[in-house]
């Protein structure tokens, strides 16, 4: 397994991040009792892309699942852009509507390790699911599109590519197809938190905030091992029910969970609560 030190040293010395950004990414994940990986962690800061960490896990450490993907992607990618159309029924993502909110811009994006809850995978499936986060965080969504329901015809019981098909209904704005999907799922899947986060998601994009704010509420609580996003969900949703000094608890809380980190969404946060002295 690759520490820290190992990693962090190697992102240094190809100048992708400087020796400061790396102990603040240090200092982040310490205060999350590290219970998050310190690549995940410089991607959710900004500081290197999700690309870059396999490159180097592919040239540097010999990782072979890492060198594995890199060609699969480059291959299907190519596939992809010479022989694929977008399907009739697809949303066009030029079509997104202003009128819904949308992840990334009014709120964070969801942390893709809640895929972890999930039934693990393995092999084809598992270096298919790596690729298509990748294409996620880059927001290659027509890609991303293609290669989940691919997948899907291959592994039809994948539970971690059903959830990534969710969240890139959530990203193009597909509601009827989410809704839909979110039905079909078993009841035993509706009750983990990594589908339920979701589902909240749905609920803060289209404005139905008195929906989402009892499953934030609940997310935001016990088991929520480390995800201080789910904070400023709540304070957002909190926000838009005029319910201040509830939102005022839970972005403080936020603030609180990152010290050290300056992302936007900190930033944010300790704005609404300066306001609202």
């Amino acid at each position: 397994m690759v520490n820290n030190q190992q990693l962090g040293s190697l992102l240094v010395a190809r100048k992708l991040i400087s020796q400061q950004q790396l102990e603040k990414a240090l200092r982040v994940q310490k205060q999350n009792h590290e219970q998050r990986l310190l690549g995940q962690i410089l991607v959710e800061l900004g500081l290197v892309n999700y690309s870059d960490l396999l490159r180097v896990a592919n040239e540097e450490l010999h990782i072979p699942r890492a060198e594995a993907v890199m060609k699969i992607r480059a291959r299907l990618k190519a596939q992809a852009k010479a022989f694929s159309e977008p399907t009739e029924d697809a949303e066009p993502e030029s079509a997104m509507g202003s009128e819904y909110a949308q992840p990334g811009k009014d709120f964070p994006e969801v942390d893709l390790g809640e895929i972890e809850s999930l039934p693990g995978t393995r092999g084809d499936e598992l270096q298919l699911i790596i690729m298509i986060q990748d294409m996620l965080v880059e927001d290659e969504l027509h890609d991303s599109r293609i290669f989940i329901e691919d997948g899907l015809q291959s592994f039809p019981e994948s539970k971690r590519l059903q959830w990534l098909q969710l969240w890139h209904r959530i990203k193009t704005h597909g509601w009827v197809h989410f809704i839909n999907e979110y039905e079909e799922l078993d009841v035993q899947d509706k009750q983990n938190q990594a589908f339920q986060i979701l589902n909240a998601y749905q609920f803060l994009a289209t404005g139905q905030f008195a929906k989402a704010l009892p499953m934030l509420e609940t997310l935001s609580g016990a088991g929520r091992k480390g995800k201080s996003y789910r904070l400023y969900l709540l304070g957002y949703c909190l926000t838009k029910l005029e319910q201040v000094s509830k939102a005022n608890e839970a972005f403080y809380r936020y603030v609180q969970e990152n010290k050290g980190s300056e992302n936007r969404w900190v930033v944010t946060a300790r704005g609404y609560l300066n306001s609202n002295r």
